[in-house]
């Protein structure tokens, strides 16, 4: 374990200010992003259920009918069923650094 102290003389006021505001901006944001990520998957995990116990067939047959059924497509669906909003939006047009649009990628 290093022990050694933190150089810190090279971060200022300034510099510790932006970082703040850009966490207070995009904090808020990646989260709603991630918990519409995680509401998409339940509800697609959810559909596909109803899809496998609606199926005739083996269980290999009727998993496979509930995988590959339209409504088990996650990407095509335009909207978050918890915010109701597209996948990709407020992220890139919020002006909002990459790594919240790859939430829905």
């Amino acid at each position: 374990m290093n022990t050694d102290p933190i150089d810190l003389s090279g971060i200022d006021e300034e510099r510790v200010g932006k970082a703040m505001r850009y966490l207070a901006v995009t904090d808020l944001s990646y989260a709603g992003a991630k918990a519409d990520l995680e509401a998409a998957e339940i509800m697609r995990k959810r559909v596909r259920a109803r899809i496998f116990l609606g199926a005739d067939g083996t269980v290999a047959e009727r998993q496979a009918k509930a995988e590959i059924h339209d409504e088990t497509q996650a990407p095509t669906t335009p909207t978050c069923p918890r915010s109701g909003r597209s996948r990709t939006e407020g992220t890139a047009a919020a002006g909002g650094s990459s790594h919240r649009g790859m939430a829905f990628a």
